[in-house]
């Protein structure tokens, strides 16, 4: 290219053409290549058409075209965030909280009208990693645009109370077609969890009126019991513990720990265990002592207190 040869772009499309011309200068030879602009009207209003493009290179007495380019325009996805069922709707965009309560049966979300003929969806619940994440990638079979997100995948996620926001997660679903995948705007989820005081309580068997009589403990310790709760699975991990005031000073005995994962039967029926005898014995008489239960559906990340039981220890 010498200095002063002209240039031309030409967009044709069947929407409208567009032509740019650029004159040769010394930058131009510099760079060794000439840039055009097309502005973004003309992209936005040929989404999902073909357009042709050529270019017409001129001087004083000379000039020559190139051959033609087709292009295909893709058309603007914006995928917006998907809706989950059952969530109350927060102050911020696309923001939610959930009650646990509410999602016993699993959870459902629903993705908006955005597919195109062969298209598909999956959704991804990105929860707690392990314990709270997972992929939907088969819809219900009447709507291709809701997916069930099953029970288990939920109590990992609940925060540590009613309004804590540390466990908030997202919430979305990609795209996929033959070439490529999207990803959509993100749902920030929260799982409200179950109060507290909707959890089994422990149950001494012994414990009568509040108070416990070592002369009625068996030789092989006292029987504890944990009804079945909300979300109950095996692998879950349960924590029995016992803290009270001996002779030396406090007491703090693990009864069951995490090397000890709940297994089916006691997910479905409850927990038992025994409290040794030689323990209570430490203890001192006419003053309380407590039991504790607490459980963690993380693999131990975060334990959730159940349940105490304070009863006074009698010769």
């Amino acid at each position: 290219m010498a200095i002063s040869d002209r240039v031309t772009l030409r967009w044709r499309s069947p929407v409208r053409d567009f032509l740019q011309t650029i004159r040769v200068d010394a930058s131009t030879q510099t760079v060794g290549e000439v840039a055009f602009h097309v502005p973004v009207d003309y992209l936005l209003e040929n989404q999902g058409l073909q357009v042709s493009l050529y270019y017409l290179f001129g001087r004083e007495g000379a000039g020559q075209r190139s051959l033609e380019l087709p292009v295909d325009i893709a058309t603007l996805r914006e995928l917006s965030a998907p809706q989950v069922s059952a969530a109350i709707p927060d102050a911020a965009t696309d923001s939610g909280t959930l009650a646990a309560k509410d999602a016993l049966g699993g959870v459902w979300v629903q993705v908006p009208g955005v597919l195109l003929p062969g298209e598909r969806a999956e959704v991804e619940w990105r929860g707690w990693p392990g314990y709270g994440e997972y992929t939907a990638s088969t819809p219900e079979a009447d709507d291709p645009l809701r997916f069930y997100i099953p029970p288990q995948y939920v109590p990992a996620n609940m925060g540590r109370g009613a309004v804590d926001e540390t466990r908030r997660f997202d919430v979305v679903y990609r795209v996929f077609n033959e070439t490529d995948q999207s990803e959509s705007a993100p749902y920030h989820l929260r799982i409200k969890p179950v109060p507290g005081n909707e959890y089994p309580p422990i149950v001494c068997k012994q414990v009568a009126s509040g108070k416990l009589s070592l002369a009625n403990v068996p030789s092989d310790g006292a029987d504890l019991e944990l009804g079945s709760w909300y979300y109950g699975s095996a692998g879950n991990l349960i924590e029995l513990s016992i803290s009270g005031i001996t002779a030396l000073g406090v007491l703090n005995e693990t009864l069951r720990d995490a090397s000890q994962p709940v297994t089916e039967s006691e997910a479905e029926h409850g927990i038992k265990a025994k409290l040794n005898k030689a323990i209570l014995q430490q203890l001192l008489l006419d003053e309380p002592f407590t039991l504790q239960a607490r459980l963690s559906f993380d693999g131990g990340a975060l334990y959730r207190t159940l349940s105490t039981l304070s009863p006074t220890l009698e010769r």
